[in-house]
């Protein structure tokens, strides 16, 4: 069952509640309501003591439920943010290594071709200049 199925069937028993007691409110005007109108509503009703603590509960209740709901969604968002982010970095890591293991043949190349020059080098030059042979 998900969180809205959960909910639905807890508000509706809530509601039910409400309507039990007599208390002239929904559960979304419970939870809903900003401070300022809540405490506005509840003195037009003129509840008793017993309900008015019921009501501070209920409301406390829905309030927590709603803030565990989206403490959980944040949860959820931030681990696929998370997940997105490993990913381009994954992506980023394999681009650097791929260059660098292009980088290191070229490298590996140039040094090679460094070495025949070298040796080709030598090799003229030692031909080049070759002292003259003595005469006899």
């Amino acid at each position: 069952m998900d969180d809205n199925a959960k909910n639905t069937s807890s508000y509706q028993l809530d509601q039910e509640i409400l309507d039990a007691r007599g208390i002239n409110m929904t559960v979304e005007e419970v939870a809903g309501l900003s401070t300022c109108k809540y405490s506005e509503r509840v003195q037009v009703l003129k509840l008793s003591d017993e309900d008015l603590a019921f009501l501070k509960g209920l409301r406390r209740r829905i309030k927590n439920r709603l803030a565990s709901q989206n403490s959980r969604r944040r949860s959820v968002e931030h681990l696929r943010r998370l997940a997105r982010e490993l990913r381009a970095v994954r992506a980023c890591r394999d681009d650097a290594l791929a260059e660098r293991r292009a980088l290191v043949t070229q490298r590996d190349t140039v040094r090679d071709r460094c070495v025949r020059l070298r040796r080709y080098i030598v090799q003229v030059g030692s031909a080049f200049f070759q002292p003259p042979q003595a005469q006899q």
